[in-house]
């Protein structure tokens, strides 16, 4: 009896397992908008979202951090670059935040001067609106 309700289990088991997925509804994914910039030298290396859900990219461009705030709808809101360095090639955004304002923090590592040499980081705030707050090294 005992291995009759055993077998009996794992059947109901086996047969919910295999019915679970015709039981789900599978949603399917819409891309909602891309966005480009840079050439194939550019990376892309952090995102953060805002408060109004707007998305905030950040990475490096020919050896410039680059940031650029995007709409809800992927328009391009403002982008900004920095360099510390006067050599391509040698400033890297790694990191973005969003504080409680929507102000947009960017950090990485900046070259000061040609390669190799001492590598600072750096750290800059924007407004909201993609105005420099303040650049500390």
């Amino acid at each position: 009896m005992q291995s009759t309700l055993r077998k009996l289990a794992r059947a109901w088991s086996l047969a919910l397992f295999l019915a679970l997925p015709s039981l789900t509804r599978a949603e399917t994914a819409v891309q909602a908008w891309v966005q480009r910039y840079g050439s194939g030298g550019a990376r892309a290396t952090a995102l953060a979202v805002d408060g109004s859900n707007a998305v905030i990219v950040t990475g490096y461009s020919l050896g410039h951090f680059a940031t650029i705030k995007y709409s809800i709808a992927g328009l391009p809101l403002w982008t900004n670059r920095y360099t510390e360095g006067i050599a391509e090639e040698t400033d890297y955004a790694t990191a973005v935040a969003v504080d409680t304002s929507n102000n947009v923090i960017v950090t990485g590592y900046a070259q000061a001067g040609f390669f190799p040499g001492p590598a600072n980081y750096a750290t800059i705030k924007y407004s909201s609106e993609g105005k420099p707050l303040w650049t500390n090294r």
